[in-house]
């Protein structure tokens, strides 16, 4: 597909209007709005009638007005703040009597909506306290921990992705030997692990590109990892067709609650984590195409249906829509110069094309040479020498991109 700076320009331009238009989804999708706070549920599209309100789609509210420059001291941000706040302080919130608490994705989102507006925390804060209290011995998180005899034993990618993606802004987390552990789990587990979900190697990628580029103390050992999962994204997107953007993809996990196994969902879209991924290393020259085809996706399906709305739930949900917020961010940050594709059968046309032009006024050249008039063989050795030399040139360099595969 032809991406010329022009249009890449453009679907810039139609990404920062999704971008607005999720803004104002949010505004209109508030749940709750009472003295006692702001806040929003799993769904944009809820029923005036419901209130039910959660710690998902309320982090998530709070980060995407925060992105779109929403002051935090302002009565919609505040009051969300605020109700988030609340979570681990009060015995008889709804959220501890119903075990949420416990669950890493839900203490994680916690920690992103503390002081929402600052890239880097000095203090330290409860849900960073809560967490670090959470972390296995060797680094890794498990999907759930009620007590420290009643826990998921096991380090696993997801919760563990998730985690320290919460923790990136907490300066004395990065300063740990818990942080250095827990990079260096998750890393040895998407180098060994070659069966790992799209949405888990995009997922981990953002984490530890994250770190990798704050200075992490294993910033070495990052950015082979992220080596890893930058091919591993690769070849995963250069499979997938323009029907498949947009498809989401369920993880399932386990909390044991009350002496009970309650099974839980998250659902993730893995085209939106991929092309975020993507962006943020740099996009590739392989992978452009496939990341503007997935930014326009989303970008029209704000645009034109009014939000994204995946086949799994239906629903306009608040935690999709902070991704796509993020990724469409991104974009934004790109030069279009620098994101713009030929597609390779008309790079190998203009290729063959300048080659011929080349070898023919070489040839020409050459012949001018041999003739009898001085001005003449003069301007053809000049002609030969310059056409015959870029020839050469533009050959070697066909080899060098074919030997090396240049991304």
């Amino acid at each position: 597909m032809l991406w010329t700076a022009r249009r890449v320009a453009a679907l810039k331009h139609d990404a920062a209007e999704a971008r607005a238009r999720i803004r104002d989804l949010v505004i209109r999708g508030l749940v709750t709005d009472s003295p006692t706070g702001r806040a929003w549920g799993q769904f944009l599209d809820e029923a005036p009638s419901n209130t039910q309100y959660g710690i998902y789609g309320t982090s998530a509210c709070i980060q995407i007005l925060i992105a779109a420059q929403y002051p935090v001291n302002s009565e919609v941000v505040a009051g969300a703040c605020k109700i988030l706040e609340t979570v681990l302080q009060d015995e008889n919130n709804p959220s501890r009597q119903d075990g949420d608490i416990c669950v890493t994705y839900k203490l994680a989102y916690l920690a992103e909506a503390v002081d929402p507006d600052q890239s880097e925390i000095e203090m330290d804060a409860a849900p960073m306290v809560e967490l670090l209290k959470r972390m296995l011995p060797g680094g890794g998180w498990g999907e759930f921990f009620c007590s420290a005899s009643h826990f998921d034993p096991h380090p696993r990618v997801v919760p563990t992705a998730a985690a320290l993606l919460a923790l990136r802004r907490y300066v004395a987390f990065r300063r740990t030997r818990e942080c250095e552990e827990s990079l260096r789990w998750l890393g040895s587990r998407l180098v060994e692990d070659g069966q790992l979900r799209s949405h888990e190697s995009a997922l981990s990628s953002l984490a530890l590109i994250e770190y990798s580029l704050i200075g992490s103390q294993t910033m070495n050992y990052v950015q082979n990892v992220i080596e890893t999962c930058k091919d591993r994204i690769l070849r995963w997107a250069a499979l997938r067709r323009h029907q498949d953007i947009g498809e989401s993809e369920a993880y399932c996990y386990a909390v044991q609650w009350e002496g009970r196994r309650v099974n839980r969902y998250l659902f993730f879209v893995p085209d939106c984590l991929a092309a975020l991924a993507l962006l943020k290393i740099g996009c590739p020259k392989k992978a452009r195409s496939y990341v503007l085809q997935v930014c326009e996706y989303f970008s029209k399906q704000i645009l034109l249906k009014g939000g994204f709305r995946p086949a799994t739930t239906g629903r306009i949900s608040s935690v999709d829509h902070l991704w796509i917020h993020r990724l469409l961010q991104e974009l934004d940050t790109q030069d279009p110069k620098t994101l713009s594709v030929m597609p390779r059968w008309l790079s190998f046309f203009f290729t063959l094309a300048s080659a011929l032009l080349l070898l023919t006024m070489g040839c020409i050249g050459l012949y001018l040479a041999s003739t009898a008039e001085i001005k003449v063989r003069v301007a053809g050795g000049a002609l030969s020498a310059v056409s015959l030399g870029f020839f050469v040139r533009l050959l070697w360099t066909v080899r060098t991109r074919s030997v090396n595969s240049p991304e």
